[in-house]
C-alpha cells in the first residue's frame, strides 16, 4: 500500500502547479491519470485544497460535486483496468481557481513542508476519513443511484456513507432508515453496516432501520446474511426479519414486508406498537416533535396508518382511544396521561 504522506506530497505539488499556471495540456493528462489511479487521490487533492482555503471555490462552481468526484473515482477504480470506465473527474474540474495573489515558489515549499510535518499529527482526520455521504433532514426523503447500479431510498433524518472498492461494496449506516436495492455482483459483495450489524448480499432488495433498541433488518428480496458484532451469522429470506442488538445473535421471525416499507409512500403503518416506537418512529419523519412525559403510557399499544410527516392524526387517535393529553408549545407536542376526576 502506498505511503499516505507520498499522496500528500503529490497532492501538495499539483496544487502548487496549477496555482503557478505551469500545467500545459500534457500536463494536465498527466494529472488525470494520477487522479484515476486512486478515489484516495482525489479525496487528498481536495482536502489539501481546502487547507488552503480553495476547496470552498471548488464547492461553489456551478456544477462541481465532490462527492460524486469522489464516487466517480471510485467508479473507475471498480472497472476493469482503472480507466475502462472514463476519466473519473477532469482536470478543469479539479484546477485551483485563480486567485488575487500568487504562490511564489519559496512559499509553496514552506506550505508543502507545513503540510508534510503537521499533517500527520493534525491534518490527518481531515485528509483521510473523507468517504461520499448522504443525508435528508425530517421530512426528507431522497433516491440515491450508486456507481454499480444500486439503488438506496433514504428515509427522513438518516445519514450514510459509501466506502466502495475493488473487493466489496461497503455502506455504513450511520443513522436512520434505508431501503437498498441491491445490483446483482457475485464478485463484489455488499455489505451495510450499522453500529455492530453487518448485513452481507449479492443482489437482493432489503430495508434497514437503525433504532435506539437496536437494527431492524428486513427482506424484500432474495436473501442476507446478519450478524451482530461476534455473534454467529443468520441466514435471513424474503419476507422475514432480523432483529439485531449488537453481540447478540440476530432474531429472526416472519414480517409484513408492505407495512415495514410503507414510508416509501408516505405512510406510518403500526401494529400493536408500543406508544415509545411509534413516536420514535413518526419523530424521524415529522417536523413537529412528540414528546413523553409520563412513562406510565409509554407502552400503550397503537395501530393503525398514519401519515408520515404529520404526528396530528397519531396525537388524535391517542387522545380518542387513550384518553391522552396532549399540549402543544414551540413545535413541540407534549404528551402525558389522562387526568383523573
Amino acid at each position: 500500500m502506498r505511503d499516505p504522506s507520498d499522496i500528500q506530497q503529490q497532492a501538495s505539488e499539483w496544487l502548487i502547479a496549477f496555482s503557478e499556471e505551469e500545467v500545459d495540456t500534457a500536463g494536465q493528462q498527466d494529472f488525470v491519470r494520477w487522479l484515476q489511479k486512486s478515489p484516495q487521490h482525489v479525496a487528498t487533492y481536495l482536502r489539501i485544497a481546502a487547507v488552503w482555503e480553495l476547496a470552498g471555490d471548488l464547492r461553489e462552481r456551478p456544477g462541481i460535486d465532490v462527492n460524486a468526484m469522489i464516487e466517480r473515482a471510485h467508479a473507475a477504480e471498480a472497472s476493469e483496468g482503472g480507466e475502462a470506465a472514463g476519466p473519473a473527474v477532469s482536470a478543469e474540474e479539479m484546477r485551483p481557481p485563480r486567485k488575487n495573489f500568487t504562490l511564489r515558489p519559496r512559499f509553496a515549499v514552506a506550505a508543502c513542508m507545513l503540510l508534510l510535518i503537521v499533517g500527520g499529527a493534525l491534518l490527518a482526520p481531515m485528509l483521510w476519513t473523507h468517504a461520499p455521504a448522504f443525508a435528508t433532514r425530517a421530512a426528507e426523503q431522497r433516491t440515491v443511484q450508486l456507481s454499480d447500479g444500486s439503488v438506496v431510498q433514504l428515509n427522513a433524518r438518516s445519514r450514510l456513507e459509501l466506502h466502495y472498492g475493488s473487493g466489496e461494496r461497503q455502506v455504513d449506516l450511520i443513522e436512520g432508515q434505508a431501503l437498498f436495492s441491491v445490483a446483482h455482483d457475485s464478485r463484489r459483495p455488499f455489505v451495510v453496516r450499522c453500529g455492530g450489524t453487518r448485513i452481507s448480499a449479492i443482489g437482493t432488495q432489503f430495508d434497514v432501520n437503525r433504532a435506539a433498541s437496536g437494527t431492524m433488518v428486513t427482506v424484500a428480496e432474495g436473501k442476507i446474511a446478519v450478524s451482530g458484532g461476534s455473534s454467529p451469522v443468520s441466514l435471513v429470506a424474503a419476507g422475514e426479519q432480523a432483529f439485531v442488538r449488537s453481540g447478540a445473535r440476530p432474531e429472526v421471525h416472519q414480517a409484513n414486508v408492505s407495512a415495514v416499507t410503507a414510508w416509501t409512500r408516505g405512510k406510518l403503518v403500526l401494529t400493536a406498537t408500543p406508544l415509545h416506537e411509534a413516536i420514535e418512529q413518526l419523530n424521524r419523519t415529522a417536523v413537529r416533535q412528540l414528546v413523553l412525559e409520563d412513562e406510565s403510557i409509554r407502552d400503550f399499544h397503537v395501530s393503525g396508518v398514519f401519515p408520515y410527516a404529520d404526528p396530528g392524526p397519531l396525537v388524535r387517535f391517542l387522545q380518542q382511544r387513550f384518553g391522552v393529553v396532549a399540549q402543544e408549545t414551540d413545535g413541540v407536542v407534549h404528551l402525558r396521561k389522562p387526568q383523573l376526576h
